[in-house]
């Protein structure tokens, strides 16, 4: 499979960083679909509560995301240039950064839950005093997961995507035992329903942020020195660093607060709608590998060559064609194979009318809108591997806010259109991404060697 499109250096160069890249994500999508539909067999009431809990991810995950993408930025770079110590140094900055973001994620939980779960529905519900139940739950989760996501992309960034491939893989596995054996009360376990589901997960993500220790010193992974190395970088290069990654924060929270934003007006069309819109994003999120994988390869490999200082254009092509077939392959996936999936999900307890027809039209849109992302993802992936990260406020967040949320809210509030009209409208979110980050991108001035 690892040689599916190679035909030359450059392709297999790339190929051999996506596909452990893509198989980590495909897994973890796998094995969250695994659990979503576990849960949705126990209580669909359940699912949707971990959904509306998990908002709180909306806020901060892409902001630990801009943070990471940053770093990865500094540590692709100098991977080319095979400078060990500002690889060290980095990983510590950045491990101090996103540990800093983590607190204020805990503490924010930790006090304004309630508020959270309020703001998308009435905590006195099922559904609302579930969700505020694992919410409360998963806690503890605001520090552990953006921890074990910076060793993640740390290996990656380091060109060893295999290590967070195999460790990923264990801890999801780990925890969808946990999930089984917590939910349903196998044999001396208690039931103890979307509890269980909360604390399988706080457990095995706690598990594997050691197992990414052990592993990263056994290697000798370069990112791991000793602390007055890892932290004895200097004031001038934090700043380069902060410059640069500070505006991907910025991006990737006004991103997630736009999610957020699309979920409060989807609930608002009730909650059978909403199931609809959760079961057809669980499937369709199965290969939303593609397009991480692709934006990630496309990142490291443009990172690397500007540190190299390569001609880029040989590598521009390989790219663009990669993500053609990449792009293709995956909208087969979604209107062909995907849909045998979606009988994995019964909503016993609420009664929807054809409800597996709405659900694959609803895949349709999905799977239309991830090929146009895999474009405008890798794009602006390319545009922040230069560093030059403010252009790409232009391409990502300011499109949602100027485009997609407002037709949305026209479409809910004034016509009063359903689930189908409301996620056709979504689409012309993702075009204007791409029209803009493909212009920023032909323009050529994100190629900066830091």
């Amino acid at each position: 499979m690892s040689r599916l499109f190679a035909s030359d250096k450059i392709s297999r160069n790339i190929e051999a960083i996506f596909w452990p890249i893509a198989m980590s994500m495909f897994l973890s999508s796998m094995l969250g679909f695994l659990d979503s539909s576990m849960v949705a067999h126990y209580s669909t009431i359940s699912l949707n509560a971990i959904n509306i809990a998990n908002q709180i991810k909306s806020i901060f995950g892409p902001m630990y995301f801009g943070i990471l993408s940053g770093i990865a930025i500094f540590t692709a770079q100098a991977v080319g240039k095979k400078d060990n110590k500002t690889i060290a140094e980095t990983f510590g900055f950045g491990l101090l950064f996103i540990t800093g973001l983590a607190l204020v994620n805990f503490i924010t939980v930790l006090i304004f839950s309630r508020e959270i779960i309020s703001f998308f529905v009435d905590v006195n519900t099922t559904v609302g005093t579930e969700a505020l139940l694992f919410l409360r739950i998963t806690i503890v989760n605001s520090i552990f997961w953006p921890i074990s996501m910076l060793f993640m992309y740390q290996f990656r960034s380091i060109k060893k995507p295999k290590v967070p491939l195999y460790i990923n893989t264990a801890m999801l596995v780990t925890n969808l035992v946990l999930n089984f054996l917590l939910i349903y009360g196998v044999g001396p376990f208690p039931e103890l329903g979307i509890a269980g589901a909360g604390i399988g997960t706080v457990l095995s993500v706690a598990i594997f942020i050691i197992v990414y220790l052990v592993v990263a010193i056994k290697i000798k992974a370069q990112f791991i020195a000793k602390p007055k190395v890892l932290f004895g970088f200097k004031k001038e290069y934090a700043l380069l660093v902060i410059k640069t990654t500070l505006p991907l924060v910025v991006i990737e929270l006004l991103f997630g607060a736009a999610r957020v934003i699309y979920t409060k007006m989807y609930i608002e069309l009730g909650i059978e709608s909403y199931t609809l819109i959760t079961v057809s994003t669980n499937i369709t999120n199965l290969v939303n590998a593609g397009v991480i994988a692709t934006a990630s390869t496309a990142g490291i490999v443009m990172g690397e060559a500007l540190g190299q200082e390569s001609d880029l254009e040989p590598i521009k092509k390989s790219l663009f064609s990669f993500m053609r077939k990449i792009a293709l392959y995956m909208f087969l996936v979604i209107a062909c194979i995907l849909p045998f999936t979606m009988f994995l999900y019964k909503p016993n307890d609420i009664v929807i009318e054809n409800f597996y027809l709405y659900v694959y039209i609803l895949m349709i849109i999905n799977g239309v809108y991830m090929v146009i992302r895999v474009f405008s993802s890798t794009f602006i992936s390319i545009l922040k591997s230069g560093g030059n990260t403010k252009v790409v406020v232009l391409a990502d967040p300011v499109v949602s806010y100027l485009i997609g949320i407002p037709l949305t809210a026209l479409g809910l509030y004034v016509f009063d259109l359903g689930v189908i009209a409301l996620k056709i409208i979504w689409l012309t979110e993702i075009i204007g991404k791409l029209i803009i980050s493909y212009y920023i991108y032909k323009q050529n001035k994100w190629a900066n060697r830091l």
